[in-house]
């Protein structure tokens, strides 16, 4: 109701104020224009004639220009804050794989970094092929966890890294793709090599110069620390005013007519 009467109360403004010419006004406009805005102003009248109240008699302002204010928030962001946003960012965006060159030979469990293509009849089909994926084997899922078709990674058990691999695969029937739903294909691998998972304990410099092109971990802290800090800033200018519609709302008082 507050908000409805001082918007009564600056429609009143708009609708008293002088209509006045800037002198850039067309030869043969003028006419249209004064037109318009006789209108304009027959419309304001008739709406402002079903609001025939003083909005000052109903609304008394608090003493606003000197509110006491408490924010509460925690607006302080230090190194602390911004190492735990980088783990909380490596969770979420994780896993991450690096090459394990102890292993050469899949076994069960392992991540497979590899690349594929798929044929049928000898052609290379649409989405059939990638690069750089990490694959986990034994699953038969890509390293996050989606699955395969079944049977996609039937033959690259045992298999060793640099090897190229022919799988024969056939796509259900009931798959989305009508071209290739119950057809036999052959998928060929090319084993990149065995992966190992990253921990925290292992992220350094090299590792966020190739995950997120920053030069160095203490480069990354830095952005994190001075993004963070932006962003407390602004929810403190938030939390401020939030605070002062909140007092005005709470101070100032509102006499409803009937």
């Amino acid at each position: 109701v507050a908000l409805m009467l001082c918007a009564i109360t600056a429609f009143s403004v708009v609708a008293c104020g002088n209509k006045e010419s800037d002198g850039a006004s067309v030869e043969g406009t003028e006419a249209e224009s004064e037109a318009t805005n006789t209108e304009a102003e027959e419309e304001q009248e008739s709406v402002l004639s079903s609001f025939d109240y003083n909005p000052s008699d109903y609304v008394t302002l608090c003493e606003y220009k000197e509110m006491p204010l408490t924010i509460t928030g925690d607006y302080e962001v230090s190194r602390e804050d911004a190492i735990a946003y980088f783990e909380e960012m490596f969770a979420y965006n994780g896993p991450y794989f690096v090459d394990d060159e102890s292993k050469t030979v899949i076994e069960e469990g392992d991540i497979v970094r590899l690349n594929y293509t798929g044929y049928l009849d000898g052609v290379a089909f649409d989405g059939g092929a990638a690069t750089d994926q990490y694959i986990d084997v034994s699953k038969n899922a890509s390293a996050d966890g989606t699955g395969f078709i079944e049977g996609f990674t039937d033959g690259l058990m045992g298999r060793s890294v640099g090897e190229t691999v022919d799988c024969d695969v056939t796509f259900p029937e009931n798959y989305g793709s009508a071209d290739l739903a119950g057809q036999d294909v052959v998928f060929t691998f090319e084993i990149l090599a065995i992966a190992k998972e990253v921990t925290l304990e292992d992220v350094d410099d090299a590792f966020v110069q190739r995950e997120y092109d920053v030069e160095s971990l203490e480069a990354m802290y830095d952005d994190l620390e001075e993004a963070l800090a932006v962003s407390a800033a602004n929810t403190k200018v938030s939390d401020i005013y939030t605070a002062m519609q909140d007092y005005v709302l709470a101070n100032c008082t509102v006499d409803v007519p009937e």
